[in-house]
């Protein structure tokens, strides 16, 4: 499948793929090497690119990024032209501009805890719990591109 022509010569930002028809493809089809995380967030990419029936197109431009090497070093480095992970860990790589995927191409990770019944210390788990759960937490979290869903239960 051809690639549409980048100006730059094929470097593309995430900042860039916001103004671009995303649903249709344009934009992941501009990118000559996607680099994406190994886990849950680039299994939950790789099923995106199934729904916009985009496997096959891309399959040979596709970069997993090694157990615990942020997918936006790949970016920053020069070894892909875009990259695909959850923002937190995007955040703060140099050279990496972040941005959220538009509409319902979106792809939400839900962290949660929990206190087993047979716990040692369940006083002390549920302290644990309560701080990941306070103002001062959550602060910290939304500066690394991190949001609260809803009220926690």
């Amino acid at each position: 499948m051809p690639r549409a022509e980048d100006a730059r010569g094929g470097r593309v930002t995430v900042a860039e793929v916001r103004g671009r028809a995303f649903g249709d493809g344009a934009a992941l089809l501009s990118a000559e090497r996607i680099a994406y995380s190994t886990g849950p967030s680039g299994t939950a990419l790789l099923e995106l690119i199934g729904r916009l029936g985009l496997a096959e197109a891309l399959s040979g431009w596709l970069v997993r990024a090694p157990p615990g090497v942020p997918a936006g070093s790949l970016l920053s480095s020069g070894r892909a032209d875009l990259a695909f992970q959850q923002r937190s860990e995007l955040t703060g790589l140099p050279g990496v501009v972040v941005g959220p995927l538009p509409g319902d191409t979106a792809i939400d990770s839900v962290f949660s805890g929990a206190v087993p019944a047979s716990s040692a210390r369940p006083d002390r788990a549920r302290e644990v719990l309560d701080l990941l759960g306070s103002d001062a937490a959550s602060g910290i979290a939304r500066t690394r591109g991190m949001r609260a869903v809803g009220p926690r239960g």
